[in-house]
This record gives structure tokens, C-alpha cells and sequence, in this order.
């Protein structure tokens, strides 16, 4: 048994059931260790590296006020290649602090910390 403080994201066993010696009983997402994952096409390898800022919004926030300092902690060796999609991607890892207003599979907009958040197009009322 692992103690471990977080949310629990399923549960894999039945009440009463039976339970193989090793067998996962339930899967819980860490508190201390929350992280984005995003796709990155491989012609925007050379835009993110290790280390790297990034700014966050979720895709909740219509206002766009709510955004979160993050790191890129990682970037997969591996290319994942989707079906329909010409070009393959990359897995980024982006670790963060979030509030209690962010909740599991939240999408997310990242952008570069020196990239500025693109601005919604204000229609022009006339004078």
C-alpha cells in the first residue's frame, strides 16, 4: 500500500471481489505533483525546450484573467503520429501550481513566457 495524498481518479475493483497479489485496486493522481501534457508538432521542436517558462489559461476562464506560471520539465524522445495528422508529435511535460479551480483533464492554451496571449478581436461599435 502506497500513502500517498491525492485525487482518486478510478477505482479498479469490485466490493468484495478478489484482488490478484500485485493487482491494481485504484489509480490516484498525486497532489504534489500536478502537470500539464501537451502535444508539440515536431516543426515546433526548435519553439520549447527543458526549463522553459510558459504561461497557462484554462479553457474555462471566457475573460481569460486566470493564468498560471509554468516549467517545461520534459520532452518525450518518442513521436506519436495521430491518425489523419500528417506530421507527428511530441509529448511536453509542464509542471505548475494549481488553485482549487483547476480540475483533471482540463484543456489548456500554453503559450512561451515571452509570447504575449493572443488578444479577442474587439468589433469596431462606429461613431
Amino acid at each position: 500500500m502506497a500513502a500517498v495524498s491525492g485525487i482518486v481518479a478510478s477505482v479498479d475493483a469490485a466490493a468484495g471481489g478478489a484482488v490478484e497479489k500485485g493487482g491494481k485496486i485504484i489509480a490516484v493522481y498525486p497532489d504534489a505533483s500536478t502537470q500539464i501534457e501537451i502535444k508539440v508538432r515536431e516543426s515546433d521542436l526548435g519553439s520549447i525546450a527543458e526549463g522553459m517558462p510558459v504561461a497557462i489559461e484554462f479553457n474555462w476562464d471566457n475573460n481569460r484573467e486566470t493564468r498560471f506560471s509554468g516549467t517545461v520539465t520534459g520532452i518525450s524522445y518518442v513521436s506519436a503520429q495521430a491518425e489523419g495528422e500528417s506530421e507527428p508529435s511530441y509529448t511536453a511535460y509542464i509542471a505548475f501550481e494549481p488553485d482549487d479551480s483547476v480540475r483533471l483533464g482540463m484543456t489548456v492554451l500554453v503559450y512561451a513566457q515571452d509570447e504575449p496571449a493572443p488578444e479577442e478581436e474587439i468589433p469596431d461599435e462606429g461613431a
